[in-house]
């Protein structure tokens, strides 16, 4: 039911969280866990949001563009190919983000409540257009 997945409940969702201000990646892990998501990480390194979005169990990710100048879009990539949706933050507008991602849901900072939810929702209707997302239905 992917088509479906904005509608759903977000209770359960694994969410990776990809933010390196610690004080951002609390307010963003409350939001989530209200939701009754399930937190992955408050990432703060690109090294090692590369190494989750490879391996871990996701069913989105929210991505800060830029990790103490390193920016995110490798982490994106590895996402796409997974076939998992993501949200980035970041206080850059559209045009600063490859024109490849600029489809993304971007959730600028600083953020509601309410803003942060409908980027999430909107995030979790796309499908990835690389999406492996182990649908086998055929």
């Amino acid at each position: 039911m992917p088509e479906r997945d904005g509608l759903m409940s977000m209770h359960g969702k694994r969410i990776l969280v990809v933010e390196d201000w610690l004080v951002v990646a609390q307010e963003i892990e409350t939001l989530l866990t209200e939701l009754g998501c399930t937190v992955v990480g408050a990432i703060p390194r690109l090294s090692a949001a590369l190494e989750y979005a490879r391996k871990e169990p996701l069913d989105a990710a929210i991505l800060d563009v830029n990790l103490n100048d390193e920016e995110v879009f490798p982490v994106a990539d590895e996402l796409l190919m997974r076939g998992i949706p993501f949200i980035f933050m970041t206080g850059y507008d559209e045009q600063a983000l490859p024109p490849e991602f600029r489809e993304w849901p971007r959730l600028e900072k600083p953020f509601s409540a309410e803003d942060f939810t409908r980027s999430l929702r909107q995030a979790f209707a796309m499908v990835p257009p690389r999406a492996g997302n182990g649908d086998l239905s055929g």
